[in-house]
């Protein structure tokens, strides 16, 4: 009997791609692993694949040099009472952390020995002032912003603080901001209500090839006890039952200083409320405040001279100086707000034209919206996203590496019209956004539907704040130590 001949090769051939594209898809995505803290983190910096910082609350930070293997957390001395909401890194060796909390508790410190040393820069003496974000252009320029306080007059101003040589810090005067509406505030729940611009640094190829694959998720699951503020979202103090676990992925449709040495061997419920009818659009007056007479700080100024930073409570508004905080304009915007618990939580620019908001009311995490809208008028006017369902959004970013791609084809646009030739049709710009949730993150590439990423619930992994990678990707912390890095 002549043996039966069958051709295998299609079948084998589509079996091996299926494993080729399981294998791609396992290895690109977000893994968990032990971050060595059960602390709730709220802030975090990426500096390169390889070395980035994090902070959270009883006065900890964290530290990777070796793109997350491992991750070493300590405490800055004396500091156990402190709640670190914000952190910016330069390097291994160079940060600044900033605490939120009431009066004093809200603080700057720095460090350039990789936070064997550090040093107390400034301390709120006010009692009524509270600290809610921190950004910063370069190592010598940065800026601070508070809830409002009042003046001398009575009147409420926001508190923002600026250094120029990355050592001292000085107010913006008062009579140079505009006041603030009784019941606004900002939210120290991401480090991600102001918003600047600066040159993002795209690695070179040799640099990129020594990077280590994306796999960085570390988290702990444990029992909690949450400290509730108005419009401050509640801290987890937490013991540990660490877990390890891969995240699910899915498509989700439209419809002055104290030198302080440190020992570094030392080891919520968040957020929509009831919807609001309100126009997908919202333009408002341009209310312009400066200070003719007030005096011009000495100095080098900052990079680019936007500044912008978003508020909630009673109105959800966005403030924008086009100058380095020398005027000022308001602009509302459709944001639910009402609660002190609701408004805009976070703001992001990609450059002067086009940004995001995104917020919602963390005490009614799944409530719809509206909590998501889009700018491309520098913030003039706000237009709703059709994302739905929508819910809390903590925080919002983008994505680096395709921001500088959208630059680059801008810039190329407007070199060809400038010499005269014709665009027929303009090509649509690249974007990559990661939007923050309660217990996921979107990672949306407009016009295409949000993938949605997030922990199974036995996993119990939540998320606070985001920093994007500058090669592309993004690093996410949360309560319980929780971090998650997505390609």
């Amino acid at each position: 009997m002549s043996p039966i001949s069958c051709d295998n090769g299609p079948i084998m051939r589509f079996l091996v791609a299926i494993f080729l594209l399981a294998t791609a898809a396992a290895q690109s995505g977000p893994r968990i692993q032990f971050s060595h803290t059960t602390e709730s983190l709220r802030g975090v910096s990426i500096v390169s694949r390889r070395v980035a910082w994090a902070s959270g609350t009883h006065g900890t930070y964290l530290r990777t040099v070796d793109g997350g293997e491992v991750w070493t957390p300590a405490q800055v001395p004396d500091a156990n009472s402190l709640d670190f909401r914000a952190v910016r890194a330069f390097s291994a060796d160079e940060a600044f952390l900033m605490s939120a909390g009431p009066g004093d508790q809200s603080r700057i410190y720095h460090t350039l020995d990789g936070g064997q040393h550090w040093n107390l820069q400034f301390t709120n003496s006010n009692p009524k002032g509270f600290f809610d974000s921190m950004a910063f252009w370069d190592p010598k320029h940065g800026i601070v912003v508070g809830d409002p306080v009042p003046d001398q007059t009575g009147k409420l101003k926001f508190e923002l603080l600026m250094t120029d040589d990355g050592q001292t810090w000085h107010p913006i005067p008062a009579t140079q901001l505009p006041d603030a509406v009784e019941g606004e505030g900002a939210f120290a729940a991401s480090n991600t209500n102001i918003a600047i611009l600066h040159p993002a640094s795209i690695p070179t190829a040799s640099v990129a090839a020594t990077a280590p694959n994306p796999v960085i998720l570390s988290g702990a699951v444990t029992s909690e006890a949450e400290s509730r503020r108005s419009r401050r979202p509640p801290t987890l103090l937490t013991t540990a039952i660490a877990q390890q676990g891969i995240l699910s992925t899915a498509a989700f449709a439209h419809t002055g200083g104290t030198s302080i040495h440190t020992d570094r061997s030392a080891t919520e419920e968040l957020p929509g409320t009831e919807a609001h009818e309100e126009d997908p659009s919202t333009t408002v007056e341009v209310r312009r405040f400066s200070a003719a007479s007030a005096p011009e700080e000495k100095g080098a100024s900052a990079p680019d001279p936007n500044i912008w930073f978003a508020t909630g409570g009673k109105v959800s508004r966005v403030f924008h100086s086009p100058d380095h905080g020398k005027t000022w304009q308001v602009f509302d915007t459709p944001i639910i707000h009402g609660p002190d618990s609701a408004g805009i939580f976070s703001i992001a620019f990609r450059d002067p034209q086009h940004g995001v908001i995104a917020g919602g009311d963390y005490k009614h995490p799944r409530d719809d919206g509206p909590n998501l809208a889009f700018t491309n008028d520098g913030g003039q006017t706000w237009t709703l996203s059709d994302i739905h369902p929508q819910a809390f959004f903590s925080a919002v970013a983008y994505d680096a590496q395709v921001n500088e791609e959208a630059k680059r084809q801008l810039a190329e646009e407007k070199s060809a019209e400038a010499s005269g030739k014709k665009i027929r049709v303009k090509p649509t710009a690249p974007e990559r956004l990661f939007i923050v949730g309660q217990d996921f993150v979107f990672d949306f590439r407009p016009p295409s539907n949000p993938r949605r990423i997030g922990a199974s619930k036995k996993r119990g992994l939540a998320f606070n704040a985001i920093s994007p990678y500058p090669e592309g990707g993004a690093l996410v912390v949360g309560p319980k130590g929780t971090m998650a890095s997505i390609p």
